[in-house]
């Protein structure tokens, strides 16, 4: 079971990289100005950031099922949880104020984050060392995401 958790969450991870690249190229394109003023971009460019945002959550509780713990414990589940933040924020602030401007270098960044942790740390789900089954360490990384996210 541990094993599908982990498949299903690396295939949501990769379909919410998919769509975030969809949405940096609308973003982009609305920024450039070449796009039609009909179309509005912008707005669509936000909804499938949404989406990706949605698969992204997805993808990181799966990911926290398979280990069986908070999905903080290495570079690869910090990028995921980080950049999950860092688009939440996104997100929200945009239900206040239109900030959808931003949304090509959020996109962009993020993707880019994404696509590192996801080539370069990716790990198997293993059990914590007992070096690290601590409650410090939640309370460690939670801090730490906070102040990247």
């Amino acid at each position: 079971m541990t094993d599908t958790f982990s498949q299903f969450s690396v295939l949501s991870l990769y379909s919410a990289m998919g769509l975030y690249a969809v949405a940096f190229i609308l973003f982009t394109l609305d920024l450039s100005g070449l796009a039609p003023e009909r179309l509005r971009l912008a707005r669509i460019g936000l909804s499938i950031t949404w989406l990706g945002f949605a698969l992204q959550v997805v993808a990181t509780a799966l990911r926290g099922l398979a280990a069986s713990r908070v999905p903080w414990a290495n570079m690869y589940e910090f990028a995921m949880t980080g950049t999950l933040m860092m688009m939440l924020v996104f997100l929200v602030v945009n239900l206040k104020w239109d900030v959808r401007y931003l949304g090509a270098f959020i996109t962009g960044f993020v993707l880019l984050a994404l696509g590192i942790s996801a080539t370069r740390y990716y790990v198997e789900v293993v059990p914590l060392p007992p070096a690290l089954q601590s409650y410090w360490l939640v309370i460690h990384v939670f801090v730490a995401t906070l102040a990247t996210g």
